[in-house]
């Protein structure tokens, strides 16, 4: 398999697709570099207080300085006090009125390696297998031995990583877990714990390790310096140039608009309709004219890819095309699992229900793109939804990025609605970092009468 990580550091937003062989398999979308981290976000750590201790669920209710407390799932075994401190870290995202669940377990990844400060022993990732896997945990544990009681804990390996590597990640973890052991002794309840790791940082903690494990793989940075964290990665590293952004030139920009599409179109005449619930994602299989084993199978495919590529979590209902006794239901199976393998976050199949109907679970962590990108509306790209005004804001200011970089003699103006100029002006650093990119040459301005998602970029 060939991977490439693509990133493209706008004046206002960092976004970065990972391509597996030709296709586009996950999408990422952070603040720009310079900008506050987004709250309460996968994986980042909280000062907590136990607010309500609950039966069933058996849990507790944590206050993490949100409007709804964050849940933390207990067994039955374990006790807590309403009142106490604990640090947390959240382990799936808020959605829709659900607080986001969060564990006093926290794990700190790098790009090779994952730490659990409360653990024991030492692990690998699934996907490595054999010899690779072998050589790994032999490293991880001579580095762990050399590190000694600094580096208690469970240690995994993510990647076949060297040994130089491997304890500079030892030590750099076994550091970042003291000092925020220290700050929440004097933090206040709702304080995030620990430095927020930069754009870059981020994308290499979740897709480096996929990338060391392909069979080749590279990197392609666009619009910044590439960062200390992408020149150590161990992969080819080439800066993008020329007057068309990254994404689009790759051909990956059209998996955004996939990402919260109602429907999506089969090549070979079928399409799936996508309904994003807070209960289940339901996916219905639409023939088109082509055959229905065909269709299935394609459908199939379809379905584990997409569900990965929009970042959906939880139950996954299809209904395929036929009834019950028609559907040739161990090839649409095989299909499926043959995409499901391929996803790190490790989909559960549950197979065809006793009505016909396809179930599946994807762990949930992060909100799915159409949770992230749009919010509850009587209209939009997507029924009963819209852009978020964020959403609005950096797409209007993308398209007069893209303006400015494609024709570097021109003077822009970018006319927009009342609601998405206002949201410009509470952010200055978004027009100064463009003036320092492009010179100022453009103008921002509220165009009267204007809809809320509507712009135009046009000379001036």
């Amino acid at each position: 398999m060939r991977a490439r990580i693509l990133i493209e550091a706008g004046v206002a937003e960092t976004r970065a697709c990972l391509i597996e062989d030709e296709s586009v398999t996950e999408l990422r979308r952070l603040p720009a570099a310079g900008d506050a981290p987004d709250a309460f976000e996968y994986g980042t750590l909280y000062c907590g207080r136990v607010r309500a201790v609950s039966r069933s669920p058996s849990g507790a209710f944590i206050d993490i300085g949100g409007a709804v407390p964050a849940f933390l799932p207990l067994n039955g075994k374990r006790k807590l006090q309403e009142g106490a401190r604990l640090i947390v870290q959240i382990a799936a995202e808020a959605y829709g009125e659900k607080g986001a669940r969060v564990t006093d377990r926290p794990v700190l990844p790098s790009a090779r390696t994952a730490f659990a400060p409360g653990g024991e022993g030492l692990g690998t990732s699934r996907r490595l297998q054999g010899a690779a896997k072998d050589r790994a945990l032999r490293v991880l544990s001579e580095a762990v031995a050399r590190a000694g009681a600094g580096a208690a804990g469970r240690w995994s390996a993510r990647t076949d990583g060297a040994a130089d590597d491997v304890d500079q990640d030892i030590e750099a973890l076994s550091g970042r877990w003291r000092g925020i052991q220290l700050a929440a002794e004097t933090a206040s309840i709702g304080d995030r714990l620990g430095p927020p790791l930069g754009p870059e940082d981020a994308i290499m903690r979740d897709w480096l390790p996929l990338a060391l494990s392909a069979d080749e793989a590279e990197i392609v940075v666009d619009g910044a310096a590439p960062g200390a964290c992408l020149g150590d990665a161990g992969l080819p590293l080439r800066r993008h140039s020329g007057r068309v952004p990254l994404l689009e030139a790759e051909g990956a920009e059209a998996a955004w608009d996939d990402a919260i599409a109602e429907a999506l179109a089969l090549s070979g005449g079928a399409s799936l309709k996508i309904a994003e619930t807070e209960a289940a994602t339901l996916i219905d299989v639409d023939a088109g004219g082509a055959p229905a084993a065909a269709a299935n199978r394609e459908a199939a495919t379809a379905a584990a890819r997409w569900a990965r590529l929009r970042g959906i979590g939880g139950q996954v209902i299809v209904d395929f095309v036929g009834d019950r006794r028609s559907i040739q239901r161990a090839e649409v199976r095989r299909a499926f699992e043959a995409a499901a393998t391929l996803d790190p976050a490790g989909i559960e199949i549950g197979g065809f229900t006793r009505l016909g109907l396809f179930e599946a679970i994807r762990p949930r962590s992060r909100r799915s793109w159409l949770q992230a990108l749009t919010e509850p509306a009587g209209a939009g790209p997507v029924l009963g939804r819209r852009l978020t005004m964020d959403a609005v804001a950096k797409t209007a200011l993308r398209a007069l990025e893209r303006a400015l970089r494609a024709e570097p003699a021109a003077r822009l103006r970018l006319d927009l609605g009342e609601a998405a100029a206002h949201y410009f002006e509470e952010r200055p650093a978004w027009t100064a970092r463009l003036a320092e990119r492009y010179g100022r040459r453009f103008e921002i301005a509220a165009a009267a009468g204007r809809g809320r998602e509507s712009f135009d970029v046009s000379p001036f």
